[in-house]
């Protein structure tokens, strides 16, 4: 199992391209059928959180190495988004707040914009999340039509998502776009760290 870097020793904040990403968890392969709570999959995801945070070229050299061939990307003003596949397994992970980019500068403003709005599927949300969702979900090349695509093409293949702090938030609009609850998800809060894992669909629906 891989190590938790000692804080005290090595301070991770993101983005980091020091970090050594999937390292030692090639040998213990992700649990794609498992709903219960894994850390095999919890490390997985972990990393796929932290990764968001990079370049979108870093990350699909990252992915590439640990055998996701299939890499895409979403980007809105200051929303992001990366979807990685292999034949057996989807991991979609959102990036949370980017304090080292000038996109920290429109996330604020999407925090701020807190009128709540009529959301799509019922009820109210926040405003300036659902905006700020809505800039990589809609449209013939967004999130929400590259899903809807993959559960087409890929009916066997099991997707995950997964999403550190404000990443972990858009997931959740993700899910109540989707309409349906989740195969199963697991929130993981330690400290500062708050991340959710979530296996979304398996064979072209929720609930495995």
């Amino acid at each position: 199992m891989k190590s938790i870097p000692d804080p005290k020793h090595y301070d991770i904040v993101p983005p980091d391209m020091n970090y050594r990403y999937f390292e030692a968890l090639q040998a213990q392969p992700f649990e794609r059928d498992n709903c219960a709570f894994s850390l095999v999959n919890a490390s997985w995801l972990a990393d796929c959180s932290l990764l968001a945070y990079c370049h979108p070229g870093f990350a699909r050299m990252a992915y590439r190495l640990a055998g996701f061939e299939q890499f895409d990307f979403f980007q809105g003003t200051g929303t992001e988004c990366m979807a990685a596949a292999n034949q057996e397994l989807l991991i979609i992970s959102f990036r949370g707040t980017e304090l080292k980019s000038f996109s920290a500068l429109h996330e604020l403003r999407s925090d701020l914009n807190i009128l709540p709005v009529n959301f799509s599927q019922g009820g109210r949300v926040h405003a300036g999340f659902q905006k700020a969702l809505d800039e990589i979900w809609d449209g013939e090349l967004g999130l929400g039509r590259f899903i809807q695509q993959q559960i087409k093409d890929y009916p066997q293949r099991a997707i995950w998502m997964t999403g550190h702090s404000l990443g972990a938030l858009w997931l959740t609009y993700v899910l109540l776009k989707r309409q349906r609850p989740p195969a199963c998800i697991c929130l993981v809060a330690r400290e500062w760290v708050t991340m959710i894992l979530c296996k979304a669909y398996n064979n072209g629906r929720y609930g495995g």
